[in-house]
């Protein structure tokens, strides 16, 4: 049951960047934050989806969602619900990887690739929180083995958050800091 509990933390930790997905999308460069905007929790330099290159496209459905192509050739697609757009308030689902561009997805929008432009700004919220969401979070480790009553039962849930770790890299993501700082540690992922 804690094992469970452990995985679904790790889990909710890479959704977690839905608190702020309304203070990421109004403060272009900064990496989200958690819920009560603790300083701790921005990188130390602003972060350029793709070090500032020029994004290439991102795909609408017919239903306002959307997705992009990684780097690595995969597809992400992330659910977004815009609760209120006169606040900027999103839900930002679980992230889905494919291996081919998801069915639905043929409205294609040009994206530019500095986020500090008058072209950018002028995306809608809903593509700004996707590339936002697509493109950065952080990790945390701090309660990865709560619940745990024995030593095994924390091993086994310490074991079960560095495979989710691992398993990052395999969907894009690298560090975009040099080092991880208060149990934050900011991640990047290109798209392509």
């Amino acid at each position: 049951m804690a094992l469970r509990t452990c995985l679904r933390r790790a889990a909710h930790q890479l959704s977690s960047r839905s608190l702020l997905a309304s203070a990421a999308t109004q403060s272009r460069g900064l990496t989200s934050a958690v819920a009560g905007g603790d300083d701790k929790c921005r990188a130390a330099e602003p972060f350029a989806p793709n070090g500032g290159e020029y994004f290439g496209h991102v795909w609408k459905s017919s239903e306002g969602q959307h997705a992009a192509q990684l780097a690595s050739g995969r597809w992400v697609h992330i659910p977004i619900e815009m609760s209120d757009p006169n606040q900027n308030c999103c839900t930002i689902g679980a992230e889905v990887i494919e291996d081919t561009k998801p069915a639905g997805f043929d409205e294609r929008i040009n994206i530019p690739g500095d986020p500090d432009s008058e072209e950018y700004e002028a995306l809608p919220d809903a593509v700004q929180t996707f590339i936002d969401a697509a493109t950065r979070t952080h990790i945390r480790a701090k309660w990865c083995m709560d619940g745990a009553t024995s030593i095994e039962e924390a091993a086994q849930m310490l074991e079960a958050h560095a495979a989710y770790v691992r398993g990052l890299s395999k969907d894009g993501w690298y560090p975009c800091v040099d080092k991880c700082e208060d149990d934050y540690f900011h991640l990047c992922r290109d798209l392509k």
